[in-house]
């Protein structure tokens, strides 16, 4: 019988995020539990997705003050971080 998490983990990092999807590929490997239980799981991958993603892109929050400051000088005259902050 087949291994739901390591699957549809393995098809999930491969790029495939659709729940109907992996949950057809895995029934024709011999998964014989419900649809639902396959988007449960996707969900946790979701979630986990999201806080993985929130702790490396955070962006930095600026104050009005600031950002005015960044958008109003010269670009050439920033600095590097600061053509960072004004990217982000």
């Amino acid at each position: 019988m087949i291994h739901l998490r390591a699957s549809v983990l393995k098809r999930w990092q491969e790029g495939e995020q659709n729940g109907l999807v992996l949950w057809r590929e895995i029934q024709k490997q011999g998964y014989t539990g419900s649809e639902r239980t396959v988007y449960r799981h996707i969900e946790t991958l979701k979630q986990a997705s999201v806080r993985a993603s929130r702790g490396l892109n955070r962006l930095h929050t600026f104050t009005a003050s600031t950002a005015v400051w960044l958008f109003g000088r010269d670009k050439k005259s920033l600095d590097e971080v600061e053509q960072e902050d004004l990217a982000t």
